[in-house]
């Protein structure tokens, strides 16, 4: 079976979530999985997604900028998350979302991509906030 195939069909997906950040030479990953997870890379190489409690909202498709953001939900203990808190610095960080179905794991299509430019604490979350690069 094919991501094609299952993402067309209204009951055989169960889709999960891969978030890649990036600033400058540092690379973060996180999936939306029950486990940590080890994917292949293109290079042939690993690439490992630890696992988080994290989400987002509707990806929207538009030509209006503020119609094209993101928030990401996160818990307020993640330290990934907290670090945003503080004030940004002057290298953006970029979000790339990545989709796949657990019925195909090692097939994924490119989601979502932006740039985070905000964060704040709402009660025990923290949502950061996106902006898409397109």
């Amino acid at each position: 079976m094919t991501y094609a195939t299952i993402e067309s069909s209204t009951a055989e997906g169960s889709p999960y979530y891969l978030y890649q950040f990036v600033e400058g030479d540092q690379v973060w990953r996180f999936t939306s999985r029950a486990s940590d997870w080890t994917s292949a890379a293109s290079e042939g190489g690993a690439l490992r997604w630890e696992a988080a409690a994290i989400s987002h909202g509707d990806v929207v498709q538009t030509s209006e900028i503020e119609r094209g953001r993101l928030e990401l939900t996160w818990p307020l203990s993640h330290p990934f998350a907290r670090r945003f808190l503080a004030p940004l610095g002057n290298r953006p960080v970029t979000l790339t979302i990545f989709r796949g179905h657990e019925q195909v794991l090692g097939e994924t299509v490119a989601h979502w991509k932006g740039r985070i430019v905000g964060a704040e604490v709402e009660g025990v979350r923290i949502l950061l906030n996106c902006e898409s690069v397109f």
